[in-house]
């Protein structure tokens, strides 16, 4: 497994930056929360308040995405005590994708814009035909 320890490093920093920027997104998927709910209670800035809470599990799900690629090279191509990991891995990052979809959806019906919520729609449909792909590609597998 020596040939592929390069790129099994590449991998391993990028799921630590991203792993790292998911963890903020945490807490600013709450601030966003927080932000909608005082707007529609003082009736002011909800347009605003909205599209920020679209636009935090969307990186969340753009994050999953750019993830959930990995999986297949690792399941295939690394260490056989690694795959289970990697599967497990795929089915939280398409489980994570599919939530940060759910809490998009929530919000967007409140939308006024809906140029902007034409082009979100646009937007998910790609990123959900993507990470659909992957997910059969990875269920094909044997563990």
């Amino acid at each position: 497994f020596s040939h592929i320890q390069a790129k099994v490093e590449k991998i391993l920093f990028a799921t630590r930056e991203a792993r790292r920027k998911l963890t903020l997104l945490i807490e600013e998927d709450a601030q966003a929360y927080r932000e909608v709910s005082k707007a529609f209670k003082l009736k002011k800035d909800t347009q605003r308040a909205i599209k920020k809470a679209i636009k935090v599990p969307l990186k969340i799900a753009e994050l999953c995405l750019f993830l959930i690629k990995f999986c297949p090279f690792l399941i295939e191509k690394a260490n056989p005590n690694l795959r289970s990991d990697a599967f497990i891995a795929e089915e939280l990052l398409y489980t994570g994708f599919n939530c940060a979809l759910r809490n998009i959806e929530i919000n967007q019906k409140y939308l006024i814009n809906k140029d902007f919520s034409k082009k979100l729609d646009k937007k998910l449909k790609k990123m959900k035909s993507q990470i659909e792909r992957i997910h059969k590609l990875v269920k094909g597998r044997k563990l």
